[in-house]
């Protein structure tokens, strides 16, 4: 729920960004006399910003006592609030690639390969501060020493920036130049609009990409926090193997598709192959137990070497999809685009439309999809709705070869009937093993003997649910007749090795108190200390 909050609020501002100084650019002579400033104004916020978080402590409390409100109540409370914080500095977060796309493009033969790059170039340098704060800096110089770092960065960005601004001290001159000349049956240079009908399908499903995109991420990250491990370095793991492949897609896509031919139909192929391949990756995520058992039984010994291992794991199943996801952004803005004297508003509007589909699925997929209809079926959907709007995209969309789209709609559909009639096992027991804390427990176990320790026989589940924070099980051994309870694979709490201590949290303050006219039993827990 926390993720969900902090990426729905954090994408808001970059929608706002991008939407209205996106609009604004094309006017300006000197877009980079504005990012400069931005990025100015973003470090010098990034300063105060502590200050602001201990002044809102007192609101929570106020609003709080006033109110008591419910968990969706106290959830909208949290998120106005870190909203009202985030806004100013993602705002100007969002301003950046519309600014910059404005400046750079010159010519429109080479619009796609230029914006590409930028958006590649961006996202590259959010996996470089994703991965460093969260393996290096967090770790080793703490929070407020981090942000320093951070702010220190953007204010040498924005004085450097100014610095060198009379070396460009205007937009340069756009150009109309003839393309590329062909360079095979799919690439050509591109001339000539789509029909309105496929370019309004396509904006529509950037924004449909960017929902869908989101539940991944969700569904992911909270996969991997029962396989990997709930703290900060399993989120920073999701989160950079995820930036990276949208990066690398964005990149090396770039190079071709200001050549490609039939851009809808391409567009469409690449919503159903991000289907296809989160599919692919559902399945390796029932892998992933076995795959970290092997890890620790090589490498265990060393903590570093462990958590690279697990990085790469998560990096290989998620990189395909997001590959794909990364292509889609330069490609849409190629299809879209008529007029080089409103590269910035083109962008921005795409880039805005994008984001709030990643803020709608960011807010549905961890809010409502999960608790709701569980993990395994939430990634699911996603990948139906690449299927269907891939499949509808192919219809309406000219294509190189009539017989091309028969064997594209035909294999999509045999593969989404072969969804439905065999839908992939999502084994509970197994998924919430806790691995990533016991594997300790298990040094010489096979695969095989994995599976079957943890099979519904040998491994009852008497409750599962994948709720709003975390994802709770209550587990009967069939060895030793012990029943437990895990929050995300953890062992909170047992009827056998851990009954002393619980039991002692329900005496040890009745034997303190000096009355007992009223108790107060704060957090429900295994139930045990009440029950006493």
């Amino acid at each position: 729920m926390a993720i969900s909050t902090v990426l729905t609020a954090f994408m808001g501002g970059l929608a706002l960004g991008s939407y209205f100084f996106g609009r604004m650019m094309d006017r300006q002579k000197r877009p980079l006399l504005y990012y400069g400033i931005l990025e100015g104004v973003i470090g010098l916020y990034a300063l105060i910003i502590p200050w602001i978080f201990s002044g809102l402590i007192p609101v929570y409390q106020f609003l709080w006592q006033q109110f008591h409100l419910n968990f969706y109540g106290f959830a909208l409370l949290q998120f106005l609030l870190v909203t009202a914080v985030l806004i100013i500095p993602t705002t100007c977060m969002g301003a950046t690639l519309p600014i910059l796309s404005t400046w750079a493009v010159r010519e429109k033969s080479t619009l796609g390969v230029t914006i590409g790059r930028l958006y590649a170039l961006n996202t590259f340098g959010a996996v470089l501060g994703t991965a460093l704060s969260g393996f290096f800096l967090l770790p080793a110089l703490g929070v407020q020493h981090t942000l320093w770092i951070a702010v220190g960065i953007n204010l040498l960005v924005a004085l450097l920036i100014l610095a060198l601004l009379p070396r460009f001290p205007e937009r340069p001159q756009v150009t109309e130049s003839p393309g590329p000349k062909p360079a095979g049956k799919f690439l050509e240079a591109t001339s000539g609009l789509l029909p309105q009908k496929v370019v309004w399908s396509i904006v529509i499903g950037i924004a449909l990409s960017g929902f869908i995109s989101m539940i991944y991420e969700v569904a992911w990250s909270r996969t991997l926090s029962l396989l990997v491990d709930s703290s900060v370095y399993g989120f920073t793991i999701m989160l950079t193997t995820f930036l990276v492949g949208i990066a690398i897609g964005s990149l090396v896509f770039s190079r071709w598709v200001d050549r490609v031919r039939h851009q809808g139909f391409i567009w469409g192929l690449m919503q159903i192959g991000i289907g296809v391949l989160a599919f692919l990756s559902l399945i390796f995520f029932q892998e992933l137990p076995y795959l970290y058992l092997l890890l620790y039984q090589n490498i265990g010994q060393s903590i570093n070497l462990l958590l690279l291992g697990k990085y790469l794991l998560a990096f290989f199943i998620m990189l395909a999809p997001t590959l794909l996801m990364g292509a889609l952004f330069p490609l849409t803005i190629k299809i879209c685009m008529s007029h080089l004297n409103q590269v910035g508003r083109l962008v921005g509007n795409i880039y805005t439309i994008n984001t709030l589909g990643c803020i709608v699925g960011s807010f549905a997929g961890g809010f409502f999809l999960i608790p709701l209809i569980g993990i395994r079926n939430t990634i699911l959907l996603g990948i139906g709705l690449n299927l269907l709007y891939g499949l509808y995209i192919l219809l309406i969309s000219p294509a190189p070869r009539p017989y091309l789209k028969r064997a594209a709609y035909s294999l999509t559909i045999l593969f989404a009937a072969a969804i439905m009639a065999f839908p992939p096992e999502w084994k509970a027991p197994l998924m919430a093993s806790g691995i990533y804390i016991y594997a300790h427990n298990f040094e010489n176990t096979s695969r095989s003997d994995l599976l079957e320790m943890y099979s519904p026989q040998n491994e009852p589940l008497l409750y599962y649910q994948e709720g709003h924070t975390c994802t709770i099980s209550v587990h009967k051994s069939k060895y030793t007749g012990t029943i437990y309870m895990k929050s995300n694979g953890k062992v909170e709490a047992s009827t056998k090795g851990d009954m002393p201590t619980q039991v002692l949290v329900g005496h040890i303050p009745l034997l303190l108190a000096p009355k007992l006219d009223e108790i107060l039993v704060v957090g429900m827990g295994s139930g045990v200390p009440s029950g006493r």
